[in-house]
């Protein structure tokens, strides 16, 4: 469906160099941090989308894979995970429904290709809440 929607769809995104980069320094500076926090996570999950939507424009478009993009984007989602973890965070929904990179990926897809920090953050809190929840049914 992704690949069908990209195929459809027109996205205006940056250069897949350029979100990289980002992406990079993005890392560096919450590598950096003390305390890894959900914003960063979701900043890194913002330009890990774009490039994703990058990829997937250009699989649609040529039916070929773009050469490094895949394996950048499986680094970038390691790394991910690791803050994830560091900032005391989920990655899966607790029904294991969706990833957040599925997530964002999705609503990046349905709307204009990019998704902002907040909205990654609000991700975030979906799958945050969905382990509260699981421990309050638990704990009666």
């Amino acid at each position: 469906m992704s690949l069908l929607k990209t195929l459809t769809k027109t996205y205006n995104m940056a250069d897949p160099q350029s979100i990289k980069e980002d992406f990079k320094s993005s890392v560096i500076i919450a590598a950096d941090s003390e305390r890894v926090t959900p914003t960063q996570v979701a900043d890194l999950v913002s330009l890990y989308t774009e490039y994703s939507i990058c990829y997937l424009q250009a699989v649609a478009m040529t039916l070929d894979e773009p050469v490094g993009m895949q394996s950048t984007m499986k680094f970038m989602n390691s790394l991910i995970a690791e803050f994830v973890s560091k900032a005391d965070l989920h990655y899966y929904h607790m029904e294991g429904s969706y990833s957040i990179v599925d997530k964002a990926i999705q609503k990046a897809l349905d709307g204009d290709g990019h998704i902002s920090v907040e909205e990654v953050e609000t991700i975030v809190g979906d799958i945050e809440l969905s382990y509260v929840e699981e421990e309050e049914e638990t704990e009666e």
